[in-house]
């Protein structure tokens, strides 16, 4: 290449990168934007209660809201979003006005979803969980987040306090079932202290039957089930020989799931993400119950330092001592081992709610199908079995849900099997069939 002609050349790519990389001010705009709306805030705060001080603050929320609309790739973006979601929670204590708490939920959940690992992520989901709880009485989704904040902050003001409002919740709980209990007795004692009055039954037996009566047998079955290809976008997961990502593999396995679900069995199936996106572990069940769906199946590969490690293993949800089921639940759940034993607390508070047996039950369905019905010819299938674990992308799912661990991927036979279309065909193909020795099951008891 001429001498002439390659200074052209780099000229034009030193235009390129100065035209792709942010300009010194707007670098600068970003930072003045947060830093006065901050100032303002605090100086307002200081001087005047929220009830007084309405209508500025709700400017300078508007303000922190612009800031990541304006510059999305902002250092600033996280705080943005936390003091947004505050001066609007504190706006909602004062006036109780609805538009407030939503605009303070979606702050905050912008600010745990985007920046989960956030200085601001601990104090930003208890708050959420306080919004969820007081504003909008949704107190499953509150524990779920108070069982989070808890198990990842344990030593900071915001896991202590997720810990007392998950003690609170769990003896109002308490007591309202000891109250339901009261009528009843209540009753009999009447009904005792009344018996030696006669009694007319005339009036009764003119009445028209019960309408329950004449109402038609709600339909069997699944109507609706939600498949989770786990991780996305910038969390890979486990990652094999020759680059391979669990995310892809759990993805398109799902996507084949979905599809085979929709047109042999006429199951709706949603997936919590159906592209390469990131989407945080307690949004998935959360769609799960906001779905209202049936089951929740959470789909994953697995990954061990040992390359000769392979097989199948199916999880649900309760308390292990085991320390392989630890180390993968760290893993998949995105913390370090340690802070594993402070689900403890958490689930023995939570597992009286899940549906345990349903979601046993289903696990050894999926297991067994998957284990008897994967191609040989690709290799032998290692039974690993059935096991519990503590997984955040299981807690506070209100149906029967499972984890599965689809083979290694740090397995060179197992990864180079899972890369072809063919055996992941193989794998939605058992998996379907596991779901549907589980829906058959299910119809053999309601029978009975």
């Amino acid at each position: 290449m001429p001498a002439r002609h390659f200074f052209i050349f780099l000229f034009a790519q030193l235009l390129c990168l100065a035209a792709a990389r942010p300009s010194p001010a707007v670098i600068l705009q970003d930072r003045q934007l947060y830093l006065d709306a901050k100032k303002d805030y605090e100086q307002l705060a200081k001087s005047k209660p929220a009830p007084q001080a309405r209508g500025q603050l709700e400017k300078i929320a508007e303000r922190f809201e612009r800031l990541p609309q304006e510059y999305p790739r902002s250092r600033y973006c996280d705080a943005a979003y936390y003091y947004a979601g505050k001066i609007h929670q504190d706006l909602y204590q004062s006036s109780k006005e609805t538009r407030s708490l939503d605009r303070a939920i979606r702050n905050l959940r912008l600010l745990v979803g985007k920046y989960p690992a956030s200085a601001y992520a601990g104090e930003g989901r208890y708050r959420l969980a306080l919004a969820l709880e007081t504003g909008k009485g949704a107190t499953q989704e509150a524990r779920q987040q108070y069982a989070i904040v808890a198990a990842k902050y344990p030593s900071s003001e915001w896991g202590r306090k997720s810990r007392e409002r998950l003690e609170a919740l769990r003896t109002e709980t308490a007591r309202d079932v000891k109250q339901e209990s009261r009528p009843v007795a209540a009753d009999t004692q009447r009904a005792t202290q009344a018996s030696a009055a006669p009694i007319v039954l005339k009036e009764k037996r003119d009445e028209t039957p019960q309408p329950r009566l004449n109402k038609p047998a709600a339909p069997v079955g699944l109507r609706k089930i939600v498949i989770d290809p786990g991780h996305g976008g910038r969390d890979p997961g486990a990652v094999g020989a020759g680059g391979i990502a669990e995310k892809d593999i759990a993805l398109a396995v799902a996507r084949k799931l979905a599809a085979r679900l929709k047109r042999e069995s006429g199951i709706e199936a949603v997936l919590t993400r159906s592209d390469d996106t990131f989407v945080p572990l307690e949004e998935r069940t959360a769609m799960a119950n906001k779905e209202e769906a049936d089951l929740f199946v959470s789909l994953h590969v697995n990954a061990s330092p040992n390359g000769d490690a392979g097989g199948v293993e199916t999880y649900y949800l309760d308390n292990t001592t085991d320390e392989a089921a630890l180390r993968l639940a760290a893993r998949e759940n995105g913390i370090a081992r340690e802070k594993i034993s402070d689900l403890q607390f958490i689930l023995s508070d939570m597992v009286q709610n899940l549906k345990l047996e349903d979601s046993i039950t289903l696990a050894h369905r999926l297991q067994g199908s998957v284990v008897t019905q994967m191609p040989r010819r690709y290799g032998e299938v290692r039974d690993l079995g059935v096991k519990k674990a503590q997984f955040y992308v299981l807690v506070g799912a209100r149906m029967p849900s499972v984890l599965v661990e689809m083979f290694f991927i740090t397995n060179k036979i197992e990864a180079r099997s899972l890369g072809l279309e063919e055996y992941q065909d193989a794998l939605a193909d058992a998996l379907f069939d596991g779901i549907k020795k589980y829906q058959e099951g299910a119809l053999v008891v309601k029978k009975l």
